[in-house]
């Protein structure tokens, strides 16, 4: 059984319906798409299922990895074990302080309290620092595309939300082991929901009810994500992966 899976945030989500999961097996040529995306994962979180789902189920034919927000991290504030994360949980810096333990609990159930949940956030937002986020991103795929290709698993990374500027990364060196890598869609030419945006019809633009300054951010429908589709068959048709 031919299988694809798919890690990624709530972008991703999308592919768990059936008539886009119809849509990919016809494009790919596969029996089966497996969607372990979850609301607001970080990077992290989505490369550690991966290896999770791997260790249970074995190889797929194909890893769809298409990059969260850099700002997103985890922490193990979790309550209960999860076979996936352990007791990891995904916040994000400069996210707004969780309300109430209610609001908190919509979101994950934690072994703290969220007064103490919002000093976290906090924290994290007053360090954090965009070059070494994307520092930590480049570390975390450029492994994570090589511990795959030792396993002999196809695989497309891809940014899907992040819209990098090449200009503003010039002094990470280790930008160059993108290039080298075709496993890895240019990261500072393609972003999932830029290509999304710029692809849709009049009509699109009406029924998706975006602006431009929000385009990265926005979760598309059902068409837009079809031709998202149709752009990563033709990637790995052009480079023979």
């Amino acid at each position: 059984m031919k299988t694809i899976l798919i890690s990624g945030c709530s972008y991703c989500e999308i592919f768990s319906l059936i008539n886009l999961q119809n849509y990919v097996k016809e494009k790919f040529r596969v029996d089966r798409i497996v969607n372990i995306s979850k609301q607001g994962s970080s990077i992290f979180r989505q490369i550690k299922a991966v290896i999770e789902w791997i260790s249970f189920f074995g190889p797929p034919d194909l890893v769809l990895l298409p990059l969260s927000h850099i700002t997103r991290y985890d922490e193990s504030i979790g309550l209960k074990y999860d076979v996936w994360n352990a007791f990891d949980e995904t916040l994000c810096a400069s996210m707004d302080p969780l309300k109430n333990n209610e609001e908190m609990n919509t979101r994950f159930n934690s072994r703290i309290d969220v007064e103490q949940i919002n000093q976290l956030i906090k924290l994290k937002t007053l360090v954090y620092n965009e070059d070494s986020s994307f520092n930590n991103m480049l570390t975390q795929i450029i492994t994570f595309s090589g511990w795959l290709k030792n396993e002999n698993i196809n695989h497309i990374i891809f940014d899907m939300c992040n819209n990098f500027n090449k200009k503003n990364y010039s002094s990470i060196k280790k930008r160059k082991f993108l290039s080298k890598n075709k496993n890895i869609i240019d990261i500072f030419k393609f972003c999932g929901n830029d290509f999304m945006y710029q692809n849709l019809t009049p009509e699109q633009h009406v029924e998706e009810k975006i602006d431009y300054l929000g385009k990265n951010a926005h979760h598309y429908g059902l068409e837009p994500n079809k031709k998202l589709i149709d752009y990563l068959k033709s990637y790995i048709m052009n480079n023979k992966l």
